[in-house]
């Protein structure tokens, strides 16, 4: 079970870096869809080509179990920012995870995302 659950973050991880790639070449995801609506079937995703941007990275955030929120492939300096929007009084405990890759808070029960 650890073998699968640490795979599917480092494909999260290497998603966000194709979605990254697309966009600094000028490819914008305009939507997403679920077309067929069938049980594990597979989302669209829609992109159009423009100008490409200025240098733009991206991250994810994760929400885990009921009472930890990740942060996956965040730039460090986003941390404080995060840090205060919790307010440390929600805040239980504070990991690197997966080999650097997410940083996770763990909250206070009465804190818990429901």
């Amino acid at each position: 079970m650890t073998i699968f659950l640490l795979s599917l973050k480092y494909i999260l991880l290497s998603r966000i870096h194709v979605l990254s790639a697309l966009h600094n070449e000028g490819w914008y995801l305009l939507t997403s869809t679920d077309i067929s609506k069938k049980i594990l079937d597979k989302d669209s995703l829609i992109f159009q080509l423009g100008a490409p941007p200025l240098q733009t990275s991206f991250f994810a955030v994760s929400f885990n179990d009921h009472d930890k929120l990740r942060l996956i492939g965040a730039p460090r300096e986003l941390i404080p920012a995060v840090q205060q929007a919790l307010g440390h009084e929600c805040i239980q405990r504070e990991e690197w995870r997966d080999g650097g890759a997410a940083y996770q808070f763990k909250l206070y029960e009465e804190f818990y995302f429901i």
